[in-house]
């Protein structure tokens, strides 16, 4: 008599993965990792906000806007020494949170003379050149810094630049 040798499914020898199974496994995180990137770049997800590292994106909008004051500083007319001159008209508000209003407000004469000082130092044709409101806006953010200290957050907004 002869031996039939019966082969069972698990003595079979294994079939090699197919193609198209190790593509996918390899296309499927390549494409989490794009999709992940582009929800984020669309402000739809922010890691860092999930991870808790992002201080500023945890942050609902209404706590956010809950703590800005705006402090208001008086009117600045500066007059521009030149052949023809001309008055320099400016209003500006200091942006602050609640916790360094105080400070800030008690600083408000140091603040302003910061603003005088760096105005009248500015030469009067600066005044005719484009982007001059940016700079003159950046060069203002960096001297109230300077003149209210560290440690508190602050930011100037120009409501009023007029040259006449």
């Amino acid at each position: 008599m002869t031996d039939l040798a019966l082969t069972t499914v698990e003595d079979a020898p294994a079939a090699p993965p197919s193609r198209r199974r190790k593509l996918l496994l390899l296309a499927l995180p390549l494409i989490a990792v794009l999709a992940g990137g582009a929800a984020s770049y669309m402000g739809y997800v922010a890691p860092l906000a999930i991870l808790g590292l992002g201080g500023g994106a945890a942050a609902t909008g209404a706590e956010a806007e809950a703590e800005v004051v705006f402090v208001d500083l008086p009117a600045i007319n500066v007059t521009l020494p030149d052949a023809n001159p001309r008055l320099l008209h400016l209003v500006v508000k200091l942006e602050t949170d609640e916790a360094s209003r105080e400070a800030v407000e008690h600083l408000l004469p140091r603040v302003s003379d910061a603003f005088n000082t760096f105005l009248t130092g500015i030469a009067p044709a600066a005044f005719d050149r484009r982007g001059i409101l940016e700079v003159v806006r950046e060069e203002l953010v960096t001297r109230a810094r300077q003149a209210v200290g560290e440690g508190h957050h602050l930011d100037v907004l120009v409501t009023e630049f007029t040259l006449k």
